[in-house]
């Protein structure tokens, strides 16, 4: 009976990425990696930590940006869709 060296060990996980660099950032939020410069250029975009002349986004920071930028643009929508039907009723 041969010994199968493979299963001495428990399979390894995979270590959760906890930040992403500009370019995965960029491609993760579906957006150009020059806009995503921009952006930050402007203190617009998603929160990003700086260590030495690295420059990283937290995963966390990424999708909770993400998340309230969406509920940004529906309380936009919610807004101009309560005003054009105030509008509307006043006419």
């Amino acid at each position: 009976m041969r010994h199968d060296p493979t299963t001495r060990f428990p399979p390894v996980m995979p270590v959760p990425r906890l930040s992403l660099q500009p370019a995965e950032a960029a491609e993760a939020l579906g957006i150009g990696l020059t806009t995503l410069q921009s952006m930050r250029n402007r203190g617009e975009g998603p929160p990003f930590v700086r260590l030495g002349k690295a420059i990283l986004y937290p995963v966390t920071g990424l999708e909770a940006w993400l998340l309230e930028q969406s509920r940004r643009v529906q309380d936009e929508q919610n807004l101009k869709a309560a005003g054009q039907g105030g509008h509307d009723a006043a006419a």
